[in-house]
């Protein structure tokens, strides 16, 4: 089975395919290294050539003019194809001038409702034509392809007919707009010529108005890796710590802000968000609570299969007859540094590495303590549950005598 063994396949997974990629690359926030235009001038061509892979491959034959008549912006696409291609076309007059007027920018719009001012961003591909009229790229890829769907359609290729929407929507509500900050990509030692343009949402006309921007100030930073907020309490004389990884949009925030108070304060507003001092409390009854368990033993149970091992990492109890187990598959190279142990006869202590490097007894108590939380606030409640047999072992009584 290839791409090409039948017009079926090619529709769906040459066209819809990168139409659905072209999508996805136009609906996120990463822009600078034109990587939407790229995926649209693919599609473009996609959707113009589909005509000659019909004719050639499977005999079906329409001209360009039927194809003109049916949709316009076929020959749009033709002529994005062929410029990108050929930079400066001789056979004919394009509508098209040269391929610097088919371009990729980030447009953010500007809202303000009772909460205050947001804003969304959207990237956007574009053509500006001879006549001076720009059109959306999308806009023009959407059309070309409902086209092919009607006429595939109409030779029985296609069972039933799927018509693609462009809604050119220019209105976003706070919950709606686009949470991530945009993101610039800058390759050292290449030329950055990102286009961005501003826009003022019209409530009374739902248009969009042009910003007077000489009053805008734009900060670039270089976007860290990862970023992370530690958190500590003591808590009878001992120091609990927690930790939060902060999303791209978070990191955003953080970056921007100059003023040490301004830092303090979004540093609460996080442990907020995320009720990381609570998390902090429950950690300390659980480490307390838990060391008053006496364990056993750590064991293994070792299942193997022609494509995978399973390891079962598994906790055993002294006064409960319980036992608690978490499954680990070994993923390719553990595997076949478990099967050269195994020759040496050192296959436990290989396990007990690898218990250790991925905490795995840790998550097998994590896994499975709950928490109970009543009326009158953060509670104690914390259980261990055994599936196997439906008990219950509780490491708190839920007496209220155990609040922190």
């Amino acid at each position: 089975m290839t791409l090409y063994d039948s017009a079926h396949s090619l529709y769906h997974e040459l066209l819809l395919q990168s139409y659905d990629e072209l999508k996805k690359a136009i609906s996120g926030h990463t822009f600078g290294r034109n990587d939407c235009l790229r995926l649209a001038t693919i599609v473009c061509s996609n959707c113009y050539h589909f005509r000659e892979h019909l004719k050639e491959g499977y005999g079906y034959d329409f001209s360009i003019d039927y194809l003109r008549e049916r949709c316009e912006d076929y020959i749009l696409a033709r002529d994005i194809t062929n410029l990108t291609k050929h930079y400066k076309l001789t056979n004919y007059t394009p509508l098209i001038s040269n391929p610097n007027d088919i371009y990729e920018y980030l447009h953010i719009t500007l809202y303000e409702d009772a909460k205050g001012q947001y804003r969304h961003h959207q990237i956007k591909v574009s053509v500006k034509l001879t006549t001076g009229v720009k059109k959306d790229v999308l806009s023009i890829i959407t059309n070309v392809l409902n086209m092919w769907t009607e006429i595939l359609v109409s030779q029985g290729i296609l069972n039933k007919s799927i018509y693609f929407n462009y809604i050119n929507k220019i209105f976003f509500s706070r919950d709606e707009a686009n949470k991530n900050l945009p993101l610039l990509k800058i390759k050292q030692g290449v030329r950055s010529a990102p286009i961005i343009a501003f826009s003022q949402y019209d409530y009374e006309s739902n248009t969009l108005k042009s910003v007077d921007i000489k009053d805008f100030k734009m900060r670039i930073y270089e976007k860290p890796n990862n970023t992370i907020i530690d958190y500590s309490l003591d808590i009878k004389d001992k120091t609990f710590t927690d930790f939060v990884e902060l999303t791209d949009q978070e990191q955003g925030e953080l970056i921007m802000l100059a003023d040490d108070i301004d830092i303090e304060n979004f540093i609460e507003k996080i442990a907020k968000k995320y009720n990381i001092y609570e998390k902090i409390r429950i950690n300390a009854i659980c480490t307390d609570k838990v060391k008053q368990i006496k364990l056993i033993k750590t064991f293994f149970r070792i299942d193997e299969f022609d494509d995978k091992i399973d390891i079962d990492f598994v906790i055993s109890f002294p006064d409960i007859d319980m036992i608690l187990e978490k499954k680990y598959t070994l993923n390719l190279e553990e595997k076949t540094q478990f099967e050269y142990s195994k020759l040496i006869g050192l296959e436990g202590q290989f396990l007990s590495k690898l218990a250790e490097k991925y905490d795995i007894y840790n998550q097998i108590f994590s896994d499975n303590l709950e928490i109970f939380i009543t009326d009158d606030g953060i509670e104690l409640g914390f259980s261990i549950h055994f599936d196997k047999n439906d008990k219950w072992f509780k490491l708190v009584e839920a007496n209220g005598q155990n609040k922190i």
